[in-house]
Parts: C-alpha cells; structure tokens; sequence
C-alpha cells in the first residue's frame, strides 16, 4: 500500500529510510532544518562492517584489532575485533545522494507533531501544517516529535566530554610512530589513562589521504560543562562544540591536561590536530519508539554513547527494518510497527548497556592500568560482556 510519510531530520536515519520507502513506492518528504546538505558535519565513526558493506564494496577502513597502551605508552593489550572506520560525511552521502532533487525541504524547522487516530501530522516553525500517514522522528538527540512520543523523556549527563580531533597522518612528529605503526596496521588504538582515555584510529579523507581520527574521554562536572559550551539563543544548554569552537582559555587547559596524562605517542597526535571539537556524552533510550503513527529512529530513540561505534550502524538498520515494517503484509500496520519497535529494542539493548557500562568504568574506577598482564585485560573484559553480543565481537 503506498503511503505518505513525513520525516523529521535529513541525516542518516533520515537519508537512509527515504531511500528504502521510495524505493518501495511511498511518497516522502523529509524535513531537515539545516539550510546546508550536511557535508560539513562529524569526523569519524566506527560502524559494524555487515552494515558498512551494504554502502559499497570496500567501504570505510577495515579494522582487525584493538591495541590498549598505558598512560606511559606500554602496550598492556591486543584483541581482535571487526570494525569498519570512515568519515560521517561519507556515510551522509552515500545515503543522501540517492534521493531525488525536492525530496528534502532544506531550512524546514519542525515544532511539533501529533497523531490524529490512523493519520499523523507536523508543523514547522514557519507555523505550516502537513498532513501523513505517518512521521517518523529522525531528528537525533534533540528529537521534538519523541516529545510527542514519550512526553517524559529526559537524556543523563554521564559526567565525561569527548574532545575530538583529526590530523593527517603524514603531519605526524616522530614521536607518534609507535601509535600510528598500531594503526597503520589495522588496529584501533586505546590509551586507558587515570580516569580518562583516548580512542585513536585510522580513516581516509575525501581525497584519499591517510588521517587520523582522535577522541579525548575527559571528566567534566555539569557546572563546568554549562560554563565551557554555554547556550543557545533560548536559552536551551548546548551539547557540542564545533570544530575550534572550544573557547581559548578552555583549549589552553586541555592541551596542558593532554600534555601531561598521556605518553608523547598519544598526546603529540592531539597536539598536531588545529581544530578541536567537542561532544557532551548523554545517555537515554526513549520508554517506547512507536506512538500511534509517530515512530522514532536513530539517535531520537536512543541516544548511542560513541565507546561500542554502534550508533551509525543502529541507525541505518533502525531505517530499514522501519521500512520493511511499513510494507509488511502480515497484521494491520499499528500492530507492525509495535512489533518492529519491540524487536528494535530489545536487538539494541545489550550495545547500550554495555556502552554505558564501559564508559563509567574507564571514566571512573581509578584503575592503575599499568599494574595490569594481559591475562587480567581479559578476564576485565570477558566480566564486563557479561554475555552480551557485540558485532565487533563476531571474530572472536
């Protein structure tokens, strides 16, 4: 049955389930509130290599291997894994470009939505009211249809930023060889410090250039956090910064803190990088996906904290599972799209905790990492799954 659909957020959720539904025939548009077409945004991500590969043969850089350094530099430990890392901006436009000119309202600003028994509908800032069959909530942490969905919602600071960077690596000093050799490898480098810690690893830039992509995990209480990124016109607290939107007398610390709390392999990497971005880390995962018509996806469902490199690949399965949900055959479509959110969640669950879970123990136990064997990195690790399953697990 073909459909019309409206969709909240023209990024990678939103991108990726227009391409499924019109592939399908439905009629969509896809409301982004953002004038530009988003190419500037993110650094890298990690994504889960069965997901990356459906964007291209060979697409993003195959990652094998994770390697911990201590805070003097010591590798304490080597584990495989199976990821896939690349440029946001990569993603984005795998998925964007496949959608037709006047598909996406760019500069469109959604306000509300709202469910009217088997129809749904939403309104934008410039007080226009559009009529659906269903809205489907891709408008990220800050979603105001899941406002609609689940009134209550509310994200957890979990008390650390992640300060990014990105560097070429051929404008490396020497110092940073034993880090960029791990890399260069195939390996996601990890610098596990005194509450706090480094993820470092290799992606390509638009022309092909070999890069390093860096996040600082750092310790921030909420009153310095509100001072460091300050709030937007309304008054509403800002969660990010862009890139050199760090303020000086801030950038000054960090670097002095970077200098100071890691060996010269990881430090001289965040050092070489110009402009710093940064990224308070929350948490939440909305009571339920599915209101009567309106549907949430992506980062507006559950907010995916960056330590698993899940929330990519979440967000794309999230937009074609939703979609071949909406063209089910079995059941009336409100009992499909219970189902599909049902499973949806429970297929996430074990990724978020886990994420949450590694998060607080690597920002918070005060683990002497250096006084650790490479027997007990294990035994830390094979307690910490607690069964769960990971995608980049897989090779284990």
């Amino acid at each position: 049955m073909r459909r019309n659909i409206g969709i909240v957020g023209g990024s990678i959720a939103g991108s990726a389930l227009a391409e499924r539904l019109l592939r399908g025939g439905h009629r969509i548009e896809v409301f982004e509130r953002s004038s530009s077409d988003l190419e500037d945004r993110g650094l890298g991500i990690a994504m889960d290599p069965s997901v990356a590969g459906t964007l291209g043969k060979d697409f993003g850089t195959p990652l094998e291997r994770r390697v911990v350094f201590d805070r003097n530099g010591v590798v304490r430990w080597t584990k495989r894994l199976s990821k896939r890392t690349v440029r946001w901006n990569a993603v984005h436009h795998a998925l964007s470009a496949t959608l037709p000119d006047g598909i996406v309202r760019r500069g469109a600003s959604v306000r509300e939505a709202g469910g009217d028994g088997d129809a749904a509908w939403l309104r934008t800032e410039a007080g226009d009211r559009h009529d659906f069959d269903l809205v489907i909530g891709a408008d990220g942490i800050g979603s105001r249809v899941r406002e609609m969905v689940d009134p209550g919602f509310r994200t957890d600071f979990l008390g650390y930023v992640a300060i990014r960077g990105l560097v070429r690596i051929d404008e490396l000093p020497p110092e940073a060889g034993p880090v960029c050799e791990a890399m260069l490898e195939g390996s996601m480098v990890n610098a596990y410090l005194d509450r706090s810690h480094v993820v470092a690893y290799p992606i390509e830039s638009a022309s092909g250039e070999a890069m390093v992509n860096w996040m600082w995990y750092r310790n921030t209480t909420i009153d310095d956090l509100e001072g460091l990124v300050g709030s937007d016109a309304d008054g509403t607290p800002r969660r990010s910064l862009p890139p050199g939107g760090i303020p000086a007398d801030h950038l000054e610390t960090f670097r002095g803190e970077a200098s100071g709390s890691m060996a010269a392999s990881m430090s001289s990497i965040l050092l070489s990088s110009d402009s710093w971005s940064l990224q308070a880390i929350h948490a939440g995962t909305a009571s339920t996906a599915v209101a009567g018509r309106l549907v949430l996806i992506g980062d507006a469902a559950r907010i995916a904290i960056p330590h698993v490199g899940a929330g990519t690949s979440m967000a794309i399965v999230d937009a074609r599972s939703l979609a071949e949900a909406i063209d089910g055959a079995d059941a009336d479509l409100d009992r499909r799209l219970e189902r599909w959110a049902g499973t949806r969640r429970g297929e996430t669950g074990e990724a978020i905790s886990f994420g949450r879970d590694l998060g607080r123990f690597l920002q918070c136990s005060g683990t002497d990492w250096t006084t650790w064997s490479s027997a007990d990195y294990e035994r830390w690790w094979s307690g910490l799954l607690d069964d769960r399953r990971l995608y980049f697990e897989s090779t284990q």
